[in-house]
């Protein structure tokens, strides 16, 4: 798929995020099961948020990150190029957390955290307070230029 591919079949608003066919002039794409809008272009799958990279900047970058973390939202300013680390920094809460900060966790009257940079696991130390523990996370993103 090229850029001009994608403007001869299609008009995208950069505001919305929206695919609209030119010739039916109807929105097109569908949910997929992962939460990515997907557009059917001869019978093969695209997902719309490349398709709009490609459409706006005629290159499509090996990953495209959500800023919101809504896979749905395509608007051009949520979307962003990445490279798959910095991707996975734009995760949400593990599902098991249960302080409510990624990388603070409770170890008895204590808290403890951590941070993981290149794949590394660092432990940032054992605080007495949740606050204490949440600044520490916080600091630690700001020297390995966490977003």
């Amino acid at each position: 798929m090229t850029q001009h591919e994608v403007k001869r079949l299609f008009s995208y608003n950069e505001d919305t995020g929206l695919f609209v066919r030119k010739s039916s002039g109807k929105i097109t794409g569908s949910l997929s099961s992962k939460g990515y809008i997907v557009v059917k272009v001869d019978g093969k799958k695209h997902y719309a948020h490349r398709l709009a990279w490609l459409y706006m900047y005629g290159y499509m970058p090996e990953y495209i990150d959500h800023r919101n973390r809504i896979r749905s939202d395509n608007a051009l300013v949520n979307l962003r190029p990445t490279t798959i680390l910095e991707n996975s920094r734009n995760r949400g809460l593990n599902t098991n957390n249960k302080s409510g900060v990624t990388g603070v966790y409770s170890s008895g009257k204590k808290y403890s955290s951590s941070i993981k940079v290149n794949g590394k696991s660092i432990y940032l130390g054992v605080f007495p307070t949740f606050d204490d523990a949440v600044s520490a996370r916080k600091h630690a993103e700001l020297i390995y230029k966490f977003e």
